[in-house]
């Protein structure tokens, strides 16, 4: 054990307490820990990126519904064309009845296909979402569910009240006597309807939860996190030369699995970015109980046994497998030089 010792001295014992400064911590950082006690942190976004997102996806919805909207038009015409070479165009007042009932139906299926099914097809994310590298997932980390992008689908259209008509702003900046003399009153109409909404509900729960949690992931237990899957970081660098070291402490069998090595490998590329307190905080959920699996000292650095299975699991056999072939491919070289060309 007293080589084990020079290998993790001047580490912070198990029973010490581990403080840090509070300026240090992120508050768009969210730490699940997983029954195994594996913890993973979330990058929670924040107002800009989904407000961002969200011009995005109703340009994207608007367009959608317009192109839907002229299908269905043109479809029209060709029945309303049809009626009338078949002569039978009393039917025709019946038309603009069915024509503003698929209008609705076209409203509500390219506002689902929008925000509910790609939610939940393309594993939280909508063209506004992957444009701005940003995701919906469940408060535990998992991917969301069908439920639970059709609850928080339902609950924006609360999100965006209180609603306003163009009417109302324009009576604003021009008084109402004022515009009804001095303009057109068949505009009129359009000012009193098309109703849009403000945001209001939503912006205000926005900045009052830590999670920038909307209404509709309360609801639907759901939350928007940065989205880091799609980076291949490689491997990490470890400047410790008592890593190797450590490394050899670990049992032979030792065989993590994979959740288990994918949490490290993310510890390990983003521990430059922490403090010393920080990195011993964070490694300590997985490290507290492989010391005691492994025999080893209490008082081992976390941080540093966190990388030592890092290099273990990722960088040792690479070494290894390179060694190996180095060897071979000398021996056949020797083989070659000893029996002549062939």
């Amino acid at each position: 054990m007293s080589e084990q010792r020079q290998v993790a001295r001047g580490l912070v014992p198990e029973n010490q307490a581990i403080r840090w400064d509070v300026s240090q911590q992120l508050d768009t950082t969210e730490r699940i820990v997983t029954p195994e006690n594996i913890a993973f942190e979330q990058h929670c976004a924040g107002i800009f990126s989904r407000g961002l997102a969200f011009l995005i996806d109703v340009i994207v919805f608007a367009v959608v519904w317009l192109v839907m909207l002229f299908i269905e038009w043109m479809l029209a015409l060709a029945v309303i064309w049809a009626a009338i070479q078949l002569g039978v165009s009393s039917l025709l007042d019946d038309v603009f009845f069915i024509v503003a009932g698929i209008n609705l139906v076209v409203l509500f299926v390219s506002y689902w296909l929008v925000w509910g099914w790609t939610e939940s097809r393309f594993n939280g994310r909508t063209l506004g979402k992957l444009a701005l590298g940003i995701r919906t997932v469940s408060v535990s980390g998992h991917p969301i569910n069908g439920w639970q992008a059709m609850v928080r689908s339902i609950v924006r259209g609360v999100e965006l009240m209180p609603f306003v008509t163009w009417g109302m702003v324009v009576g604003i900046i021009i008084p109402p006597r004022t515009f009804a003399s001095q303009y057109d009153p068949s505009f009129l109409p359009l000012y009193t309807s098309m109703p849009f909404g403000t945001g209001l509900i939503g912006l205000l729960f926005l900045t009052l939860f830590p999670r920038f949690q909307r209404l509709g992931d309360i609801v639907a237990g759901t939350m928007v996190v940065y989205d880091r899957s799609r980076k291949n970081p490689g491997l990490a660098e470890l400047e410790d030369p008592r890593t190797a070291a450590l490394a050899e402490f670990i049992p032979t069998s030792f065989r993590p699995r994979r959740e288990l090595v994918k949490a490290i490998s993310v510890y390990v590329h983003r521990r430059a970015r922490l403090s010393e307190a920080r990195r011993s905080e964070i490694a300590g959920h997985i490290a507290k109980p492989l010391l005691a699996r492994f025999g080893m000292l209490p008082d081992t650095n976390y941080d540093l046994l966190i990388c030592a299975i890092y290099y273990r699991q990722l960088i040792a056999p690479d070494a290894t497998e390179k060694a190996e072939a180095a060897r071979l491919a000398a021996k056949s070289s020797a083989l070659r030089t000893v029996g002549g060309p062939a």
